[in-house]
């Protein structure tokens, strides 16, 4: 989409990507509830924390590169780089690929050594070592889709392809008789995404322009990507653990069946908070074209605009979750799943607070300021495993609902804070000051120019 960063071609992006999530919802839905019915909370808690441990060391793995691509791309087929971008390309394949068979022998030997000493059903997280090599491979397409200006495309993997063919598989297997067990649905997971992976790679190469022979660079480009890299798989982990150390958290203080409770929790705050991801996801190569040419007037309006359609997005699905939604669980998932809903209420009030302050993360990472962003995601980081692991234990799903919404608001309040110091950019829902050159404003005289070819 060679317009996103146009009002109309964002308002299009915006309709198109809705209509994918929206979609994407529904099957999750589908999913949840199937799992939710025929496993129950303490199986469908197995399988939710196998999830989480092996997501987190997909992440790891991946070294930041599917995050960095987005502006790597971005950035060098504006500059017409292309075969700058056929080297870094080929050194970012290199390295996930083998980080990710390091890990997988890792994982394998770990039962042998910590099997006996913590309580972990390791045949779950096992059946899973597959994804370690799947899903950096479609994080990296995705990040060339992105890139390029395929925002939509971009989202098809994981958000329509993965899950829809996750729901599939877990809907033939109930069709012939099979029990749904953990592993059965983290083995169907892997088919799934094995599935959705080889699709977005072919997408990738044919958005993709030609690149031609790779040049040579000195090895201090190599590593000065892969520490850019490392920065971004910093924030994208820091960024996991405040959204996933509370799934860890209660497994391991409480139990399967709250992790499975959790689960629905979470699949549901996702669903509601889609248009986060939505108009994250398409702004992000438009902040980046607008960075690379020099133009923060551009930047801030794209982020003011994905910010007020996501904070009323927020605003309508806290509403209705209030007046609705402990009928809603009830009737879908069961009554054993209301307790569930003063815990979505705190989600989705962290949601709408993170809303506000628009996508300040995706930002400050197109403008090379990844090293910003994992300091002040770290710090929140750390307050939400401190919080998790203070109201946990006295306050069960609503301590890691709001351990988890209260480090999403901080970080983005911080990082707001951040991008406006920098740069005068208010990212924000609220219209302050409309961003004017900094060349021809008075006002902005210490504040930092972004130069794209200066990194």
């Amino acid at each position: 989409m060679k317009s996103d960063s146009s009002a109309s071609g964002f308002r299009k992006a915006i309709g198109q990507a809705s209509v994918v999530r929206i979609a994407s919802a529904a099957i999750l839905m589908a999913t949840t509830v199937v799992m939710a019915r025929t496993m129950g909370p303490e199986d469908l808690g197995s399988y939710a924390f196998a999830i989480s441990i092996i997501s987190f060391v997909t992440l790891i793995v991946q070294l930041g590169f599917p995050e960095m691509t987005v502006r790597e791309v971005a950035q060098q087929v504006e500059l017409r780089r292309n075969r700058l971008l056929a080297r870094y390309l080929r050194h970012a394949y290199t390295t996930m690929i083998s980080l990710s068979i390091l890990a997988v022998s890792a994982l394998a030997l770990l039962p042998t050594f910590f099997g006996p000493i913590f309580e972990v059903r390791w045949e779950v997280i096992l059946a899973g070592l597959p994804l370690i090599l799947i899903l950096p491979m479609m994080a990296q397409a995705r990040g060339i889709l992105h890139g390029t200006g395929r925002s939509v495309q971009s989202i098809l993997g994981q958000q329509l392809y993965r899950p829809g063919m996750f729901l599939l598989f877990l809907t033939l297997a109930l069709v012939l008789g099979l029990t749904l067990s953990p592993i059965t649905a983290m083995a169907l997971q892997g088919l799934a995404s094995l599935f959705a992976m080889l699709i977005m790679k072919y997408r990738a190469y044919l958005a993709i322009p030609k690149l031609g022979r790779p040049i040579i660079v000195p090895a201090r480009r190599l590593a000065s990507w892969s520490l850019s890299a490392f920065m971004f798989t910093g924030v994208a982990a820091v960024q996991l653990i405040n959204t996933k150390f509370d799934t860890i958290a209660l497994g391991v203080l409480l139990g399967d069946t709250e992790v499975g409770l959790y689960a629905v929790c979470v699949q549901l705050s996702q669903a509601a908070g889609a248009m986060l991801m939505i108009t994250a996801v398409v702004a992000t190569p438009g902040i980046s074209r607008a960075s690379a040419s020099g133009d923060d007037h551009l930047a801030e309006r794209i982020c003011r605009q994905s910010a007020q359609l996501s904070l009323a997005a927020a605003l309508v699905a806290l509403a209705g979750t209030f007046f609705v939604g402990e009928w809603f669980i009830t009737i879908i998932f069961g009554p054993e799943y209301t307790q569930i809903w003063l815990a979505l209420m705190i989600l989705l009030a962290g949601q709408t607070l993170a809303a506000l302050f628009g996508p300040v993360a995706n930002l400050l990472n197109m403008r090379n300021q990844e090293r910003s962003t994992l300091t002040l995601t770290g710090l929140a980081s750390l307050i939400n495993i401190a919080l998790n692991l203070l109201l946990i234990p006295h306050y069960g799903l609503v301590g890691a609902a709001f351990a988890t919404s209260f480090a999403m608001v901080t970080w983005n309040i911080l990082m707001w804070g951040r991008a406006w110091s920098l740069w005068r950019i208010n990212a924000s829902a609220i219209p302050h000051s409309v961003q004017t050159p900094i060349s021809l404003t008075a006002d902005k005289t210490n504040a930092t120019i972004f130069d794209p070819r200066s990194e």
